[in-house]
This record gives structure tokens, sequence and C-alpha cells, in this order.
């Protein structure tokens, strides 16, 4: 259903040009930090919406993301919530914060747009979504990978049945952060601004892909390590055990030490197909079909060249702005009076994955989720 739905949304309203939408929005921004230039780039190019205002505490800042984007600023971000010309509010603002802010957005009547992750915390994003569903506005957290399409495929394949008997995932993203991107913003590497490193600022996008395309996680068990940094306090490196509730196992590999930088990488393995995605593109589908040529005793592939390298058959040439597509589809689950593609009770399962491989990390154990 879901699938289906989505793929209508995106086949019928694509990016900005020709988007049809019941009224326009006006689109309020909290936080002035990297990020959010990019969600901005993004609301100018959606059709029917636009960007009224932003805020931040630094008075400096919110003034030159206003003059570059032509709209007002506040250093106040309640002056916002007042404002009747703003429908939506977009929260740019340290992981820690997301859940208290848009409380106070809802609750101002205001429809609910998060960065990545969708908190740090659980208690408070559970408090994020019962507030949003008390004052019956729309949530939904930046996973904008969901809408990849080699993600949106391979999520196709998976339900349709096309890989056979999934047995396996793996999710693994090799970046490298210099010691001088921790220093270059208050909090950032910190336990209490972040909640984390590696695995909750990098992987968590791949992570959500991950539960997105196998369902939920029912167990995991992991370690984790500063390795490679000097004076950073959260982990750069992580590897984690993963149990889901369909019976796959699957594996989380993150680092933000891996010299120079390499890749996201995403696996899957079926019993009639393994499909891989390298950096938010499907690299092999080597799903079963007529055209492979089998070993007789073992099974593996003997024409294997003929799958590698092959997601250009699978994709198109140029990549959608999956950014702006997730704002689009939050849009018109407002307008239709829908859940979002990606709701906070989703964005929660994959916040729920992060704290067990960092509860267990700590703890030695395997975490039941």
């Amino acid at each position: 259903m879901m699938r289906n739905r989505l793929a209508a949304v995106l086949h019928q309203r694509t990016t900005s040009k020709g988007a049809i939408v019941k009224k326009t929005y006006g689109i309020g921004i909290v936080g002035c930090g990297n990020i959010s230039d990019k969600h901005a780039t993004a609301v100018n190019r959606i059709e029917g919406v636009s960007l009224v205002a932003v805020s931040s505490r630094s008075e400096d800042k919110a003034l030159r993301m206003a003059q570059r984007f032509g709209c007002e600023y506040h250093t106040d971000y309640e002056a916002m919530f007042a404002r009747d010309d703003i429908d939506v509010i977009i929260i740019c603002t340290p992981n820690k914060t997301h859940a208290s802010i848009g409380i106070e957005a809802a609750r101002s009547g205001k429809h609910v747009i998060v960065e990545k992750p969708i908190d740090s915390r659980l208690e408070a994003t559970d408090a994020l979504i019962r507030a949003c569903r008390s004052a019956n506005v729309k949530l939904t957290c930046i996973f904008q990978h969901r809408f990849d399409p080699g993600v949106l495929r391979l999520k196709e394949a998976v339900e349709n049945g096309e890989l056979g008997r999934v047995s396996f995932g793996g999710c693994y993203v090799k970046y490298f952060r210099s010691q001088g991107y921790f220093e270059s913003s208050p909090g950032r590497g910190s336990w209490e601004s972040d909640g984390g490193g590696a695995v909750i600022i990098n992987a968590i996008h791949y992570i959500d892909v991950l539960q997105h395309l196998l369902g939920p996680a029912e167990e995991v068990f992991s370690y984790a390590g500063t390795l490679a940094h000097d004076d950073l306090e959260v982990e750069d490196v992580a590897t984690a055990v993963v149990r889901f509730k369909c019976g796959a196992l699957g594996t989380v590999e993150a680092s933000s030490a891996a010299f120079p930088g390499l890749y996201s990488r995403i696996e899957l393995n079926g019993d009639a197909g393994s499909v891989v995605m390298e950096n938010n593109r499907i690299k092999d589908w080597r799903v079963r079909d007529h055209g492979m040529k089998l070993h007789p005793l073992y099974g593996d592939l003997l024409n294997k060249a003929d799958y590698t390298d092959n997601g250009g058959l699978f994709e198109p040439a140029e990549r959608p702005d999956v950014f702006a597509r997730q704002i689009e589809d939050f849009i018109h689950a407002i307008d239709d009076d829908r859940e979002p593609y990606v709701s906070g009770e989703s964005a929660r399962h994959s916040l729920a994955i992060v704290l067990a491989i960092y509860e267990s990390a700590a703890s030695g154990k395997p975490v039941r989720i």
C-alpha cells in the first residue's frame, strides 16, 4: 500500500515544477547551521511552498541566511511559532533539542520536520510523537535516502519477493572526518549535543535504509571505540550485529576514521537474488533471471560480469533531488491528510537501533529492542 501510494505521488508530482498543492505553505527554519542551507534550497525548489523566516540565537547567522534566501529572520524561534503565515517548522538544531522544539511547534499548531535523528533519546521522541498526534499536525524526520530511486526499487523487490527469502542485510559507512571537523562547531562530537559519533551522525541514514527494507530490529550486539581522533569523547569506529524481527541477520559498520573516506554501502542477500548499493546508487543487481549462467554443482554465477556495475539498468541517468522529494511528500501528506512516507514512528525505529548499539558497546552484552 505504502509503496504503491508513494510511486503514484512521485510519478504525478515530481519535485518542484508541475507539483500541485491545495494552498501555499509558509516554512520557518529553526537553526542556521550548515544543514539548514540544504533545507532552504530544497524548499525553494518546490511549487506552492515559500521560505518565510529563519531563526538562530546568533543574529549574525540568522541575518546572513535570511539575506542568502530572501526571507525574514528572528533570534527567538517562538516568534516564528506565533506567525500566522508559517505552517511548517523545520528543525535544524542540535540533536538533543529536536523533540523539545518540535513539541513547542506542534502545540503552536505547526507541522514539524526534524533533521535526523528525530532526537537523541527515545523518551523525548515518544513525547514528540504524542504531541503531534494530540495537536493533529504532521511529523516527519529527514531520511531522504528512502526516496533514492535505487532504494525505492529495492524496497519494491523485497516486498514482491524478487530476492526470495532475505537472510542478510548490511550497511557500511566508511567516512573520514578530520580533527578540525569536530572542532568547527561547539558541541560537535559530544554526547551532550549530538548523542554520539559516527553511528548517530553518519551511519544512521543507512541504518534507516536497512530497517526500512527489512523492518524493525529485535536485538543488537556491538563494539565501539574512539581509535583515531584525539580528545574526542564519542566513537569514531563501531561495528554491530543485528537480528531483525523478520528473521534476517545483519551487520552495521560505521567509521569517521577511514582515510580518505570510502563509501556508504548497503547489501541485501536472498536465496533468489542479491543487491549492492554504493553511494546511494545500485551497483550490482544480481536477481535470478533467465540470462543467468549457473554452476551446475554450486549454483553460483558463471557470467558475473553481466551483473556487475549494472545499476544503470534500474536507476534514472539523472539523480532527482531526494531532499526536496521528501519535503514535497510531507507537504502532500498535509494536503491529503495522510501519514508522510517517513513517519515519526518509523524514524523512531532507526534511533532505537542506534541507541541499542551504544548500550551494547557500553555494557558488553546483547541488547533487545
